[in-house]
């Protein structure tokens, strides 16, 4: 997801004349959803270890 955010976060292909192209905040956008995985891998390894744990 990272590599096909580079260009959006970059604003590269942004134009002055045309103000609606790439204007809204995209870097804000892509660390919300990298800390979502974050929070999902990490509940996924705190199941998976309670799980091991109690059988």
């Amino acid at each position: 997801m990272t590599l096909l955010a580079i260009p959006a976060i970059g604003r590269f292909g942004a134009r002055e004349d045309v103000p609606s192209l790439l204007n809204r905040p995209y870097g804000v956008l892509w660390l919300g959803f990298a800390a979502l995985v974050v929070g999902v891998v990490v509940a996924a390894a705190l199941l998976r270890r309670r799980r091991a744990g109690s059988s």
